[in-house]
């Protein structure tokens, strides 16, 4: 049999490349590279917990593809509290939360491991969200996204550039801002004097109100009728009218407490029930008068702009010299250590402001007065008993 000659190539000339094969080609390797990247941006690959930093790596990696929006963390550790970005609002949120949140974040991911006996080849598959893996990621969160300890709020937060992120180990650094006279609601910080507002989502602020903020309010109609028909004088108006806005600012500088007395439905609650809806109820402490006494009695009052005390009334059994020196450290502005269940206790200045309701002058034994030189009292004498307006608190204006 006669073997067939291999054909002469040389000085052969290829076909010329179809124009449109090319553009398909150019497309489906296109459409390949943005399917890819897709889903890694929706299943991102993390290497194995293992090793010196491992955790941190993937706790870094996971907080800057699932916890930040616009180079913004969503979740910070303040006093060694988790708080999130929720509704516009920086609220406190449980560990257990936080738990929650990390084996979803997991369960979005893949591991990455060499594959068996050829560390050239890798095997990609599920992260496992087992306990010691989401306890791994939650221990090492709070040292990526803590605002330092001896920083007040607000703190105005810079992004680190991309390729600081792994050099330095961190997504950026939170830096402390003035935050006298400003009220915090909504999406937004707003100035009381210019009215300027700034987003509240790089500004962090614990807590805040749930309205919204519009420069062109109308004037609240409503709430001038309600206090025309509480008969006060033109001083005692303008004494709520700047407790008020005392309390909206965030400011301590008057150093002054309110009492507010007066007989069965004469209006205290109308009053703080205004007052703790315009300031935010998640600014709002309301404990009763004998627990500021008592070890962890202070602890509600972190992060708020409002103890209000709405029946100021103390039995004989109460240590009343305990209640007393809380009250008047706390609106003197005074430096106080605050115990805390299971966590460490903080040594701050409290900026809670004191606003007591109560029938009759709260009867604090012999130092009353020096309670009276710390509180200003108003008086209230119209009482609405049997004549009560049951739908004056959900009237808008």
């Amino acid at each position: 049999m006669k073997k067939k000659r291999a054909p002469n190539l040389e000085g052969a000339s290829m076909p010329a490349a179809d124009p449109d094969v090319a553009a398909a080609m150019r497309r489906l390797l296109d459409e390949q590279a943005a399917a890819i990247a897709e889903q890694e941006d929706q299943h991102p690959t993390f290497d194995k917990l293992s090793g010196a930093g491992g955790g941190r790596e993937v706790a870094l990696g996971m907080a800057q593809r699932f916890l930040c929006d616009d180079e913004c963390p969503t979740l910070v550790y303040y006093e060694s509290v988790p708080h999130a970005y929720r509704d516009r609002l920086w609220v406190k949120c449980s560990d257990d939360e936080v738990l929650t949140l990390i084996s979803s974040m997991l369960y979005q991911c893949r591991m990455r491991v060499p594959a068996a006996g050829d560390e050239t080849h890798w095997t990609v598959g599920p992260y496992p969200t087992t306990q010691a893996v989401v306890g791994e990621v939650a221990f090492q969160l709070p040292r990526i996204l803590s605002i330092p300890s001896s920083y007040t709020a607000p703190c105005h937060w810079e992004p680190n550039l991309p390729e600081e992120v792994r050099f330095v180990g961190k997504l950026g650094e939170w830096h402390p801002v003035d935050g006298r006279g400003k009220m915090v609601c909504r999406g937004a910080l707003v100035d009381m004097m210019t009215g300027e507002a700034w987003c509240n989502h790089d500004v962090f602020v614990p807590n805040g109100a749930a309205w919204q903020y519009y420069a062109k309010a109308l004037p609240p109609k409503r709430w001038l009728k309600f206090l025309d028909s509480l008969k006060l004088d033109a001083q005692s108006i303008g004494l709520v009218q700047e407790w008020f806005g005392y309390i909206l600012s965030g400011d301590i500088w008057a150093q002054k407490g309110l009492i507010i007395t007066g007989p069965p439905r004469a209006g205290k609650g109308v009053i703080g029930h205004v007052l703790s809806e315009l300031v935010g109820q998640l600014m709002v402490a309301s404990p009763a008068l004998h627990t500021l006494g008592r070890e962890f009695g202070l602890e509600a009052l972190l992060n708020k702009r409002l103890c209000l005390v709405s029946d100021a009334r103390l039995s004989n059994r109460i240590d009343v010299a305990a209640v007393i020196e809380s009250l008047l450290r706390i609106v003197a502005g005074d430096s106080m250590s605050v115990s805390r269940k299971f966590r460490d206790a903080l040594n701050l200045v409290l900026g809670a402001r004191v606003m007591l309701l109560s029938n009759e002058m709260p009867q604090l034994g012999d130092n009353s007065n020096a309670i009276n030189t710390r509180f200003l009292i108003l008086e209230l004498t119209e009482t609405f008993l049997d004549r009560e307006d049951t739908v004056l608190s959900s009237i808008q204006n």
